[in-house]
């Protein structure tokens, strides 16, 4: 996937917010939100394509993720 020409910008606006954001002490939950709309603005994603708080089930494990992507998991 090629680099947007936009990467940059929302790449310094969310580095920026993410810095604030962990100064600030903020809940993981309002740093995900942060993280996830990079994402979206700088790939053009749908918002909705990303589930959040979606709980799986492995053979030996189960648990809540904070998002997915496709087969992309993130974790905050």
């Amino acid at each position: 996937m090629p680099v947007p020409p936009d990467f940059a910008h929302h790449f310094e606006t969310y580095c920026a917010q993410a810095q604030e954001a962990r100064a600030a002490n903020q809940h993981h939950d309002q740093r995900r939100e942060l993280f996830l709309s990079f994402v979206t603005q700088a790939f053009k994603i749908d918002p909705t394509d990303i589930k959040r708080e979606e709980f799986i089930s492995l053979i030996q494990r189960h648990g809540w993720i904070d998002a997915l992507f496709r087969d992309l998991v993130f974790e905050f």
